[in-house]
C-alpha cells in the first residue's frame, strides 16, 4: 500500500524567516536597483501575490532571478539566526510516527535547507528537492509524485504563498495554506486553499480531512 506523503514549502512554512526575507530583500535593494521596503510597507506586501508586488518595485523577472540568487547566498551565511516555526517540530515528529511519508519541495537551495535541518537536528523528511524555477513549483511536484509513484489522492502540499496554492492546484494535489508566512490570510483564503489553518497544532487534523 502507498503511505500517505506530505509535502512541505520551506521558506515561510517550515522556517521562521518573515523578518529575515525583507532585511535581505533591504540589503540588496540598492545593488540591484529596487527601493528599500519600509515596516508599513511589509504589512501590505503580505497581500500582494509575487507578480504584484515584483510590479510595484520595478523588479523583471531577470531581474528576479538575480534578486533569488544572491539571497539564496545570504540567507546560508544567515543560517544561524534562523529557527523553526515554534510548536512545528512536534507536529512533524507525530505525523513522522504515524507512518506519513514527509518531504520539502522549495524554492530555495537543496544546501540552505539541509544545512538548516541539520543545524536544528531535524531528521524526518524522506527527500528535499529544489524547483528550479520561481514559477514552477508545479512542474516539480508532478516530477515528484510521478518518480516516488505517489497516488495523487494520497499526499497534500502545505505552504504559505499564494504560489504553493497555485502550484499544488497544477499538480492536481489538495493544499494547505498557514497563515504564519509570507502571505497574508486574506489573499491566501482568496486563492481557495483546500484547507486554511492558523497554527501547527491544526496541522494534523487539517491532514486527515484531506487524504
Amino acid at each position: 500500500m502507498p503511505k500517505k506523503t506530505i509535502i512541505f514549502d520551506f521558506d515561510g512554512t517550515i522556517v521562521d524567516s518573515f523578518e529575515i526575507v525583507f532585511e535581505i530583500a533591504n540589503q540588496l535593494a540598492g545593488k540591484l536597483g529596487y527601493s528599500r521596503i519600509t515596516k508599513v510597507e511589509i504589512e501590505k506586501l503580505r497581500g500582494c501575490t509575487v507578480q504584484e508586488q515584483m510590479k510595484k518595485f520595478g523588479v523583471s523577472y531577470l531581474k528576479l532571478i538575480s534578486i533569488l540568487k544572491e539571497a539564496r547566498i545570504i540567507f546560508g551565511e544567515k543560517i544561524e539566526k534562523i529557527k523553526p516555526i515554534k510548536g512545528l517540530v512536534d507536529v512533524l515528529e507525530e505525523l513522522k510516527k504515524e507512518g506519513f511519508v514527509l518531504g520539502i519541495i522549495t524554492s530555495n537551495s537543496i544546501e540552505n535547507t539541509e544545512n538548516f535541518l541539520n543545524k536544528n537536528r531535524i531528521d524526518l523528511f524522506d527527500f528535499v528537492f529544489s524547483a528550479k524555477s520561481f514559477f514552477g513549483k508545479h512542474r516539480k511536484i508532478k516530477k515528484v509524485i510521478t518518480s516516488r509513484k505517489i497516488v495523487k489522492s494520497e499526499v497534500v502540499y502545505v505552504g504559505d504563498e499564494v504560489r504553493d496554492i497555485e502550484a499544488a492546484k497544477k499538480a492536481g494535489i489538495k493544499v494547505i495554506a498557514v497563515s504564519w508566512g509570507l502571505n497574508s490570510k486574506d489573499i491566501l483564503k482568496k486563492h481557495k486553499p483546500d484547507v486554511f489553518i492558523n497554527s501547527p497544532v491544526e496541522l494534523k487534523r487539517a491532514i486527515e480531512k484531506l487524504i
